[in-house]
């Protein structure tokens, strides 16, 4: 195997490791899209819910009624406050693999166009070569031809 058979052979083991890399990446951001949707599913039902014990009236009358049902309310509140920045956290979490992806997706297209671009110069340095040979051999046949007739 010749030096740039080499090269192309490294640069293919670079950009499968690259592409497992990526596709790691992938999933990575596939889950955290995905944990980000739940936990802002849940915030929208915990909205939902304070929205609709907020807008109730306690059944039972008195001071007591009162304060369980404006405790309940306040704990409630702070669910929602904790779901919230969970939603945040976890959107930073989903930039963070975005860009990591982002990132390795570039890499993998540069090592695809380096491939390509070396490829593309070995068979352009193998179309000369087969040239030369080419050229040398007809030259070789007509100073035979020239020994010959001469």
């Amino acid at each position: 195997m010749n030096a740039p058979e080499q090269s192309l052979q490294r640069l293919a083991t670079l950009q499968r490791l690259a592409a497992q890399q990526e596709d790691q990446a992938a999933r990575q951001l596939a889950e955290a899209l995905s944990r980000h949707g739940n936990a802002a599913d849940r915030h929208t039902e915990l909205v939902q819910y304070e929205i609709e014990y907020a807008a109730r009236t306690p059944n039972a009358s008195g001071v007591l009624a009162l304060s369980r049902h404006a405790g309940f309310l306040s704990k409630l509140r702070d669910a929602l406050k904790f779901q919230h920045d969970r939603v945040q956290q976890l959107g930073l979490e989903v930039d963070r693999a975005r860009a990591r992806w982002v990132g390795l997706h570039r890499e993998v297209e540069k090592l695809e166009q380096l491939g390509e671009v070396a490829r593309r110069e070995m068979l352009a340095a193998d179309s000369r070569r087969q040239s030369r040979e080419l050229d040398e051999l007809a030259q070789r046949g007509w100073v035979r031809q020239q020994q010959v007739a001469g």
